[in-house]
C-alpha cells in the first residue's frame, strides 16, 4: 500500500488506509495504527484525549482497554 508515516493528517491516505486502522472504522476517524500497520501508544492515547473531549464513549473504552493492554508494562 505504502502509506507515508503520517498518513493519518491526509484526507486522501485516510480514504486509502485499511479500515482496521481505525478505532471507528465505519467512519475512518480515530487511527491507532502506524503506515506498517502496527500498534502506535501515540496515536492510541490521541484518541482517548479526542474520545473524552468529544464524549465519545465507546471509542474511549476501546482505546483504554488497547492503551492498557498493548503500552503498559
Amino acid at each position: 500500500m505504502g502509506l507515508p508515516p503520517d498518513w493519518w493528517k491526509s484526507a486522501k491516505w485516510r480514504k486509502e488506509a485499511p479500515a482496521d486502522y481505525f478505532l471507528d472504522p465505519k467512519n475512518r476517524r480515530y487511527p491507532y495504527k502506524t503506515h506498517t500497520g502496527e500498534i502506535s501508544c501515540a496515536r492510541l492515547w490521541s484518541a482517548i484525549v479526542l474520545a473524552r473531549i468529544h464524549g465519545d464513549k465507546e471509542i474511549l473504552k476501546k482505546a483504554l482497554k488497547l492503551y492498557n493492554s498493548k503500552c503498559r508494562g
